[in-house]
């Protein structure tokens, strides 16, 4: 009896990780109009060290189950954070919180510092570019994600000190990419996406994304496939040579059976 409850409580304690999901967010102007539309299926990746002095790494995906908020950065809607937060560990430590801030590049011609987008009508036609500029993620390192680490109840919490300029587009535009696509927020984390599109500083009504520019990764233009053509034909003309010099032999060895006749 004692084994078996042994058993339970372990398969309790150590559950199995939430596979990773399909999540959504979106976030409005007050006038109901969209400001910021994401679509993602994210993985995390945080480096930790166990009590014995090794190294490790923690993989956790982002499920599909999970709260979805968005706000805007600042006073004048210069910058939009999505915020995802989910009950990642079975032990009641609290919920995780991944947060990503979007933000206007420092090269906008068109806006200044107090430059109000909040206004979404009367700026359709501002020229800028914007990025994913901002990640942060709150966590709690337990023993279900991270074995043989110092256990702590008290959140952490781990940011990027630069901004990331990742996934840079023009205003009006989305950023798409189905395949992976790593961002190395820390030297110690890393969140890979896919099956990603973002559009923030929207001025649409609708849930469909504008114009996507597509990551590279997506941008399979054939090259890729070159060199296996070109090894495929060099196989064939290696398989036919060898076919001919065989043949060739072997009516060589019958003609001077023939002779010897």
């Amino acid at each position: 009896h004692c084994s078996i409850v042994v058993l339970v409580f372990s398969l309790a304690v150590y559950a199995s990780p939430p596979d990773q999901g399909p999540v959504t967010i979106k976030g409005n102007y007050e006038d109901g109009a969209s400001a910021l539309y994401v679509n993602l299926e994210a993985r995390l990746s945080l480096q930790y060290e166990t009590s014995d002095k090794q190294n490790k790494t923690a993989w956790i995906n982002v499920p599909g189950s999970t709260l979805t908020s968005a706000q805007k950065g600042d006073q004048f809607c210069q910058s939009w954070i999505a915020s995802i937060s989910w009950e990642a560990s079975s032990q009641d430590a609290g919920n995780w919180t991944l947060d990503l801030q979007y933000r206007i590049g420092p090269d906008a011609k068109d806006i200044s510092n107090t430059t109000d987008l909040c206004n979404n009508t009367g700026n359709r036609d501002k020229k800028f570019q914007y990025s994913l500029d901002f990640i942060s993620l709150k966590y709690y390192e337990d023993n279900e994600y991270f074995p043989n680490a110092t256990v702590s109840k008290a959140a952490s919490v781990v940011k990027n000190e630069k901004p990331l300029n990742d996934f840079t587009v023009d205003a009006g535009q989305s950023y798409s990419c189905d395949d992976k696509q790593s961002v190395e927020v820390t030297p110690l984390f890393k969140v890979t996406f896919t099956n990603y599109q973002s559009q923030a500083f929207r001025f649409s009504k609708n849930d469909q994304f504008d114009e996507a520019l597509t990551c590279k990764a997506d941008q399979d233009d054939g090259s890729s496939l070159v060199p296996i053509i070109v090894g495929a034909i060099l196989a064939a003309l290696i398989v036919i040579t060898l076919i001919g010099y065989f043949i060739g032999r072997w009516h060589q060895n019958r003609k001077s059976g023939y002779e010897q006749l």
